[in-house]
């Protein structure tokens, strides 16, 4: 029967000493910032206006229109939800300014 050792290697032993430190760096910085971002979310609710807050807007026979100015450049991949997501708006009056540039097929999928 043949052993053989391993001779020991410093440089594992010391990221193995390390790892509780290295975990630390990473997730309490993860954990604050989930925390924060949870704060943020209540406080946007709170702030948020529905239409019954906003006086007058149920009586607007003609509301005025609301534009969204869309800058893509090179956005192929995220052009189509955006405009997806502001065709989905309730609010009957809506335009759409799209400046889309680049050299993917950004205006393309927007048209």
């Amino acid at each position: 029967m043949v052993y053989t050792s391993i001779a020991p290697n410093p440089a594992n032993d010391f990221l193995t000493s390390m790892w509780p430190f290295i975990g630390a760096v990473i997730l309490l910085p993860l954990v604050l910032n989930l925390r924060q971002w949870r704060l943020d979310c209540r406080r946007i609710r709170q702030l948020a206006a529905s239409p019954a807050d906003v006086p007058g807007l149920e009586s607007l026979s003609d509301p005025p229109i609301v534009s969204f100015l869309v800058a893509a450049w090179n956005e192929e991949s995220t052009v189509q939800p955006c405009i997806d997501s502001i065709l989905h708006l309730t609010y009957p009056k809506l335009e759409i300014v799209l400046c889309a540039g680049g050299t993917d097929r950004t205006w393309e999928i927007a048209l």
